[in-house]
């Protein structure tokens, strides 16, 4: 009795859930008599229906019930209310809030659900959320259709999601010019600034980090790409400015072409200074007569929050165009900008509107302080204190960073705030008070942790850099933190760079990480490493279970770091071993892990596993391919290596029983190719999907293998999702990424699936979350300084307590070979999975294939782990 109402019920369920997609629709389309009608009949029908209250089956009902009620209040509603609330969330920095809200209008029903989350299914739909959302939109009317194509595009831009952005902007510029020219003009620029920040995250991926910062600095963004070696990255980067400087242009000309109204003058500058900022990123210099007119038309505004940020954003302009070295134009001078910026803060305090009225003071602030900067040193790059300079350009920028901060309180305006108080701490370091600007650095970042969260945006209209306005912060506490030395100062060293490796990995999954702690001390046989690559020189952090140990090397700089790791990854990837890979894979070594040794911190004899955090580019070399030249041995022929983000992840819960999924698609996909050793083509008895599966059912384990056309995406999916598989091994196509949208896997032809999808299917796993997961066949994107984030963020997201992948694309021969032995290790002798890689890996680099030996690290070191490195479940 009891299974035919379970089977009853869960019917029932399936049903109400396709009412639910089905009334979301009617109510939102606006069909008048009909959505009445049937709203009240559905009401009564569930209000009506008597069945036993189980909990898990009537949640569906007791949901449809709840939603209809607050879709009819919705309805009754203003949109001009909602818009508005829209408005005053994004003015406070709010963006993802603010996108929730739109949620809400545009899909009633949706409870709880953020822009994170759009590429879900839709109930039992096929289709996903976003689908949904495009498709009622679209059931408006145009000037409807307009403002929420808009909104949408603004909100996904500034949070990060590029790809849908534009297509919502798109979609709105089409629906804009049956509507009305303003409507497109405001499109238009918004669609120029996504091009923009697709510009810019392209950009950023090939580009070291930045390691100090200084507002009203210019820094050369472009010109160290190496366009010949990133062609394809580069000439994307420059496609989508060219598509900015059009959409500019289109916002400017559609502007100045309807009769004038304080609106559009306001909407033609943004665009002309959008446009002339973007000219001198590229250096270019802009027409000497468009920068007059321009000033002209500013200056003549009237008062306004606009005005405001225009002006900012132009006056900044102007200094970074000073700076070009391929500038001729010097019509303007310092003074005449500080007295425009201190009459822009007369305009703010008409205003009164205290965050403007900040905003100003904090960048005339920074205006002087760069001034200061630039009278020790022509290019500002002189980091020596010198307290004999004018006393008086550092006290104006301390005096107006200070009035600023007070206006803006970090627990009212925090996203502005931080900045008041990193200002205040890079005028102390520059007067050479380095312990008194260090609590300023440190409030600076407590005021960022508090917002992170929410707070993507720093007044731009294009997006948030994390490379910009929050690495810089986190790098120049840790050079002043280990400039003053000593065991607290070196705790708290520590404790920032695993904050910034949080801070990082929150900006990449774009969602705070909950409940997540930084690693714990490590136990008498593991070891962590925290490489630190600072402007002037290399520092680098042990952790053993007893001591905090700290090594500097002021002979390596960052370009010393920079040129060395190019040249050893070149060298790996050549697949041969010529004295080049070990002269560079040695000096590694030597920054690395000679100090160490020499010291007996870290010995082969009582350590096992080092564990590396890593920076910057690094993180583009694997560990294990490190020499010693000394023993004539690598890394990995010493130690187990693993990755960490700076987090504890979850540990094994010893009493799970090991189930494995095996899925590998060798078919010949388009652009990829096929991957032979994965499937039979070779022989069953070379294959790797069958040689692992044979592992499992030797080692009397549970396993499921999918290989070819088996595999798809939907099976895949629904494999994920189930609770029966701790170990997932992936053997196809795919790509690591700092860009989510470009972390995939390839489940078949045509088929993609992507980071946040994966880590939905792998969140819905509530009993048995995954152990280990593998991606045999993946790489990290060419060139990407952070790729290493697409490991780190599906292990972390999605609970997966350790994650391997691979730095580049390798010989699938070799990697068939490398991973039975893997998991050999793993299910037979029982090793964790650090231990067993390495085993793997030291196997791999002693066998001898079609009579050469695979000695060479190409075929074994780019396989690295991510997150925990100790035992998995009970074997």
């Amino acid at each position: 009795m009891a299974r035919k109402w379970a089977l009853l019920l869960r019917a029932v369920e399936s049903v109400l859930r396709r009412i639910h997609q089905w009334i979301s629709r009617i109510l939102f389309s606006r069909r008048g008599y009909f959505r009445l009608v049937v709203v009240m009949l559905l009401g009564m029908f569930i209000l009506t229906v008597e069945m036993p209250m189980v909990l898990s089956q009537m949640t569906g009902a007791r949901q449809i019930a709840q939603n209809l009620g607050e879709a009819q209040k919705l309805e009754k509603q203003d949109i001009k209310q909602q818009i508005d609330k829209i408005k005053q969330l994004q003015s406070e920095g709010r963006y993802y809030t603010a996108c929730e809200t739109l949620i809400k209008i545009v899909l009633p029903f949706s409870t709880g659900l953020t822009c994170d989350d759009l590429e879900q299914k839709y109930g039992e739909s096929e289709l996903t959320y976003w689908q949904e959302i495009k498709n009622n939109i679209t059931n408006q009317n145009n000037e409807t259709q307009v403002v929420f194509w808009f909104y949408f595009g603004e909100n996904l831009r500034v949070i990060g999601d590029l790809d849908k952005s534009q297509e919502a902007l798109e979609k709105g510029l089409e629906v804009a010019k049956n509507v009305s020219p303003d409507q497109e003009a405001v499109i238009s620029l918004s669609l120029a600034n996504t091009f923009r920040a697709k510009g810019n995250l392209e950009r950023d991926r090939l580009l070291p980090p930045q390691y100090d910062y200084l507002p009203w600095q210019y820094v050369d963004k472009i010109s160290f790409i190496a366009k010949e070696e990133y062609k394809k990255e580069y000439d994307s980067i420059i496609f989508n400015y060219e598509n900015a400087f059009k959409k500019y242009e289109n916002a400017a000309e559609i502007s100045q072409s309807i009769p004038e109204s304080k609106k559009l003058s306001i909407l033609y500058l943004t665009a002309q200074v959008n446009r002339i900022s973007l000219m001198i990123e590229l250096e270019q210099v802009p027409n000497e007569n468009d920068l007059l007119n321009l000033k002209d038309k500013l200056s003549n505004l009237p008062v306004s929050l606009e005005k405001v940020y225009i002006q900012i954003s132009f006056f900044k302009s102007l200094v970074y165009l000073q700076q070009l070295p391929n500038n001729s134009l010097f019509w303007t001078s310092w003074k005449d900008i500080v007295s425009q910026l201190e009459c822009l803060t007369e305009e703010a305090r008409k205003l009164s509107n205290q965050r403007a009225e900040s905003y100003v003071l904090g960048n005339l602030g920074g205006l002087y302080e760069y001034e200061y900067c630039i009278q020790k040193d022509d290019n500002c790059q002189d980091s020596i204190p010198n307290k004999s300079l004018n006393d008086e350009t550092w006290k104006k920028a301390q005096e107006f960073t200070q009035e600023a901060l007070y206006l803006a309180q970090p627990s009212e305006a925090p996203d502005i705030a931080y900045q008041w108080q990193w200002q205040m701490g890079r005028l102390l370091k520059e007067k050479g008070e380095i312990r008194e600007a260090i609590p300023n650095y440190q409030a600076s970042v407590n005021t960022l942790k508090s917002v992170r969260g929410d707070l993507l945006t720093i007044n731009s209209d294009v997006q948030f850099s994390f490379r910009d306005n929050v690495e810089p912060l986190y790098r120049e506490l840790v050079d002043l933190l280990l400039q003053i030395g000593g065991e607290n100062n070196l705790i708290e060293a520590r404790k920032s760079i695993d904050s910034l490796r949080l801070a990082e990995l929150e900006n990449f999954v774009r969602c705070k990480l909950q409940n997540k702690e930084q690693l714990t001390n490590p136990d008498a046989l593991t070891i962590l490493i925290y490489p630190i690559i600072l402007k002037n020189r290399l520092e680098v952090i042990v952790q053993s279970k007893t001591e905090l140990r700290h090594y500097k090397n002021n002979h390596v700089d960052q370009d010393t770091v920079e040129k060395t790791i190019k040249q050893l990854r070149t060298e790996l990837y050549r697949n041969v071993i010529e004295k080049e890979l070990y002269l560079y894979s040695q000096q590694v070594y030597n920054w690395l892990i000679r100090p160490i040794e020499q010291e007996k911190v870290l010995d082969p004899k009582k350590i096992k596993t080092v564990v590396f955090i890593l920076d910057g580019s690094f993180r583009k070399i694997p560990m294990a391919s490190l020499h010693d030249s000394v023993e004539n041995k690598f890394l990995v022929e010493k130690y187990a290596i693993a990755i960490s983000a700076g987090l504890e992840l979850p540990v094994s819960q010893q009493n799970k029983e090991l189930k494995g999924l095996i899925a590998g698609q060798s078919l010949d996909i388009p652009g990829y190719g096929p991957i032979e050793y994965v499937g039979e083509s070779k022989g069953k008895d070379k294959s790797e999907i069958r040689g692992i599966e044979t592992v499992w059912q030797n080692a009397k384990k549970y396993v499921t293998a999918l290989l070819d056309k088996e595999l798809n995406k939907k099976v895949l999916e629904n494999e994920l999702s189930s609770n029966s598989h701790t170990v997932i091994h992936i053997a196809t196509h795919g790509q690591f990424s700092s860009n989510p949208t470009e972390t995939f896997i390839i489940t078949a032809p045509g088929e993609q699936l992507r980071l946040n999808e994966l880590k939905t299917k792998l969140q819905r796993r509530n009993r048995k979350p995954i152990e280990l997961l593998v991606f045999s066949a993946c790489e990290t994107a060419k060139g990407d300084n952070r790729a290493i984030l697409g490991l780190a963020g599906i292990t972390v997201q999605s609970g997966v307590s350790s994650t391997i992948g691979t730095l580049w694309s390798v010989d699938d021969y070799s990697t068939s070979k490398l991973m039975k032995q893997f998991y050999q290790e793993l299910l037979n002798n029982k090793l964790n999975p650090a231990e067993a890689l390495q085993k793997a890996q030291i196997t791999l680099l002693q066998k001898k294939i079609h009579d050469d030996f695979i000695y060479s690290p190409y075929h074994w070191s780019p396989y690295i782990i991510v997150g925990n490195w100790r035992s998995i479940s009970n074997f």
